[in-house]
This record gives structure tokens, C-alpha cells and sequence, in this order.
């Protein structure tokens, strides 16, 4: 009992520390995960995709900027040091020696001095005409931009993985109907031949047959290639090892209650992230206008210093000579040849270049929620009718089958059943791919593709 206590304690650490969708490294991620499900392929590729990180740390950045552009309303301290040593030349002079009664020529001698100075200076910011008022708003909203745009890709890996993850489970199904369609020209060979050898039908009927089986066998390995292919796109799209084994959950079975059009409308103009991106811009070109106009206002800053200066003989260094000071300046570019305007007039069609896209944007949010929201509904009926002209099809051939068997049918027949058969089973899986994918379009073109509704969608 203690045993199994102990392994059953071990099982749980290991899917614990290392279950599929966790934010682990690639190189961490097992060869072997056995039936992987859409949500684990979804967390996996958050966790480990390049696109996300790389738009989370465009987030990181745009805060550091945010930081620098509040920074600048702090004071700022520099500190200089000053040394030197000057050479100074000998020179004769005339002086009268009292002693003698006469003049003298005296020469100075030559010198080396050293020379010492630091100083501290301070200033602090007390008005830029809002200048960096405005470059905080702007770094700001550059920060909501970035997160908006995080969130723009997120949604797009979660459509890319989600395409992904039904395109692998759309080639397992045309794989299991590649099978069956190689067995089935198996069995009609096998029809054909024996019905030849009791001289009901024409050798030509064996050949066809044969015929027939070769191009279901070059039709299997290439559904078998395709898996294959549709496999490791999903792993590069996970951000996993590409020879990563795993299988599918089918889930071809799930079907969506679709609402009212309006209400997808009304939720995509609320959480369209592509929308709050160009909020946020907007705000940013409101604030660079105000940047601009700073340039007729007037900055006022308060300064401070303290100097020590000092020789090597005189006034050796520290402390040498002292001196200190502390003053208000202000300055005003009273005129700078219509640059400031120019630049005003620069920012102010950004901003209605800004709001025209915005209005733009807008438009096109709307018209892709229609036409997902469409798309899913005719899916949808194609959907019924592909089941029900897929198992029909699948009796036709089964009949013809055993009509051809029994000598009622001809070899025409089978193998155009046969063709109507796959024709019918390809149009099923194609349309199952295309409503399940549709539908995380319309969630996608809604903004809540990373929501509880596509969870509540698929995992039923």
C-alpha cells in the first residue's frame, strides 16, 4: 500500500512539473505527449511562441520609455572636474637698488603652476510650456498601444493554432478515407478477379481494377505525407520540437449556438484590439500637438552650483578658493521663423490622418464580423447536407459493390460510386474544417477568441 501511495504521489509531481501547456521552454517540452487536445495546443503555443514573447517585450519597452519620459521631471545633478598646469616664461624687469644708487635688471624666474577645479551643478525643471507633460502622455499611450497590439497577437496565434490543430485532425480523417478507399479497390480487385476467372466480365475489368488500386495507393501515402506536414506545422506554431508525437482529440462533433449578428457587432466595437491600438495612437497624436505648441511657450528652470578651484602651492586643493551659486532662468524663443507652426500643422493632420483610419478600421472590423458570422451559417448548412450526401454515397457503393459481386452491375458503376463516394467523404471533411475554423474567425473578428466562449465552443 505505501508502494503505491509512493508512485501515485510521483505520477502527480511529473503531470505537475510538466504538463503540456505550461510556460516551459521548448527544450522542455516532452517527445511524447500522447492525445493533445486543442486547449493544451493553445497554451503551449502561448507559452512558447516567438511572436507573443516578442510582443510582450514590446510592452517592456515601451514602459522603459514611459520611465524615461518621467524621469525627466527630476533633477539632475552633474558633477565636473577640472585640473591643468600652466607654464609661465621668465621676464627681466628694472629696479632701482638703493644701496648702489643704480638700476638693475632682475629677471623673474620661471614657473610651473597647477591648477585645480570641481564643480557640482543642479538643475530641476520648474516649466517646459508642457513639453514634458506631453512626452509622458505620448510614452503613455504608447505603452497601451503595445499592450493592445500584445493582445492583437495573442488572438492571431490562437486563430494560427487553432487552424493548425483541425488542419492535423482534417488530414487524420482524409488519411482513415485514403485507407478505406485503398481497401476497398482491394476488394473490388478481388471481385474482379474472381468474377474474370467464372468468365463473367472481360479481363479490361481486372485491369481497371488494378488501375484503380495503384492511384488509392498513391493517394494514401500522400494523405500520409500530409499528416506528417500538418503535424509539424502545428509544432512550429506551439514553439515545440517538430518531431514531437502526439495525437488529436476529435472533436468534429462540436457544434455553436450562433446569436444574434448584432450582438458579435456590438462586442467587436468594445474589444477589437486592434481598436484600443488606435485609441491609443489617437491619444498619442493629441499629445504630440501639445509637444509642438510648446515651442512658442517659454522653460523656466532652477539651477544650482558650488565650485572648488585651487593651485598647488597657494590654494592647494581641497578646499581651495569656494564659491556657490543659485538662479531661475527662463527663456523664450520669441520668434523662430514659423518652425513651431509648421510643426503644430504637422501634428494636427496626424491626428486626422489617425481618425480617419480610425473610422476606416472601424468599417472593416464590421464588415469582417458579417461575413464570419455568414460564413459559420452556411457551414453550417453544408455541413448537414455533406453528412447526409456522405452516407448516402457510402450505401451507393456498398450496393454497387454487391450488385457487381453478383454479376448485376458493371465495373463502370463500381468505380463511379466509388468516385461519387470520395467525392462526397473529401466534400464532408472539407466543410467540418471549414466550420470549425469559421467559427474561430468570428470569435477572432469579435475580439474574444481567447475568451470563455471558445473554450465553452470547442471542449463540449
Amino acid at each position: 500500500m505505501r508502494k503505491k501511495l509512493m508512485l501515485l504521489f510521483l505520477e502527480l509531481l511529473l503531470l505537475t512539473v510538466i504538463p503540456l501547456g505550461v510556460k516551459a521552454a521548448p527544450a522542455d517540452m516532452p517527445t511524447s505527449v500522447g492525445v493533445l487536445t486543442l486547449t493544451e495546443a493553445i497554451n503551449t503555443a502561448l507559452a512558447n511562441n516567438q511572436s507573443i514573447l516578442q510582443a510582450k517585450l514590446s510592452v517592456d519597452f515601451a514602459s522603459a520609455r514611459y520611465q524615461e519620459a518621467q524621469n525627466a521631471f527630476n533633477p539632475q545633478l552633474a558633477i565636473s572636474e577640472t585640473t591643468g598646469r600652466q607654464y609661465v616664461e621668465s621676464n627681466q624687469t628694472k629696479a632701482y637698488n638703493f644701496s648702489s644708487n643704480k638700476w638693475q635688471t632682475v629677471s623673474t624666474n620661471e614657473k610651473l603652476q597647477n591648477s585645480y577645479g570641481t564643480k557640482l551643478s543642479l538643475q530641476l525643471p520648474l516649466y517646459s510650456g508642457q513639453r514634458l507633460e506631453a512626452n509622458r502622455e505620448q510614452a503613455a499611450q504608447n505603452i497601451e498601444q503595445s499592450k493592445a497590439n500584445t493582445l492583437k497577437t495573442r488572438q492571431n496565434l490562437i486563430l494560427d493554432t487553432t487552424t493548425a490543430y483541425f488542419t492535423l485532425l482534417q488530414s487524420y480523417n482524409s488519411l482513415d478515407l485514403a485507407r478505406q478507399s485503398f481497401e476497398q479497390m482491394q476488394a473490388h480487385l478481388k471481385n474482379a478477379s474472381l468474377n474474370y476467372e467464372n468468365g463473367i466480365v472481360a479481363k479490361s475489368d481486372v485491369l481497371r481494377a488494378e488501375v484503380e488500386l495503384a492511384a488509392a495507393e498513391q493517394s494514401l501515402a500522400k494523405a500520409e505525407n500530409n499528416v506528417q506536414l500538418a503535424r509539424t506545422s502545428l509544432c512550429n506554431v506551439m514553439g515545440v520540437d517538430l518531431n514531437t508525437s502526439f495525437t488529436v482529440s476529435n472533436i468534429l462533433s462540436a457544434t455553436y449556438q450562433l446569436e444574434e449578428l448584432d450582438r458579435y457587432l456590438g462586442i467587436a466595437r468594445q474589444n477589437r484590439p486592434e481598436l484600443k491600438a488606435m485609441s491609443a495612437q489617437i491619444s498619442g497624436a493629441k499629445a504630440a500637438i501639445t509637444t509642438a505648441q510648446s515651442g512658442n511657450l517659454p522653460t523656466v528652470n532652477l539651477t544650482g552650483a558650488y565650485e572648488w578651484n585651487g593651485d598647488s602651492k597657494s590654494n592647494p586643493f581641497p578646499p581651495g578658493y569656494t564659491s556657490w551659486s543659485i538662479m531661475i532662468s527662463a527663456n523664450w524663443n520669441a520668434f523662430d521663423g514659423g518652425i513651431t507652426s509648421s510643426r503644430v500643422t504637422q501634428a494636427q493632420k496626424n491626428l486626422n490622418i489617425s481618425q480617419s483610419q480610425e473610422r476606416q478600421l472601424m468599417d472593416n472590423i464590421l464588415l469582417e464580423v458579417t461575413q464570419a458570422y455568414f460564413n459559420v451559417q452556411d457551414a453550417a448548412k453544408r455541413l448537414s447536407t455533406a453528412r447526409k450526401a456522405a452516407a448516402k454515397a457510402d450505401d451507393d457503393f456498398r450496393i454497387s459493390q454487391l450488385r457487381y459481386k453478383s454479376g448485376l452491375s458493371t465495373n463502370v458503376e463500381v468505380l463511379d460510386s466509388h468516385v461519387a463516394f470520395l467525392n462526397a467523404k473529401n466534400s464532408l471533411i472539407q466543410t467540418q474544417f471549414d466550420y470549425h475554423t469559421s467559427y474561430a474567425k468570428l470569435l477572432k473578428a469579435a475580439g474574444t477568441l481567447d475568451s470563455s466562449e471558445r473554450i465553452k465552443g470547442y471542449e463540449q
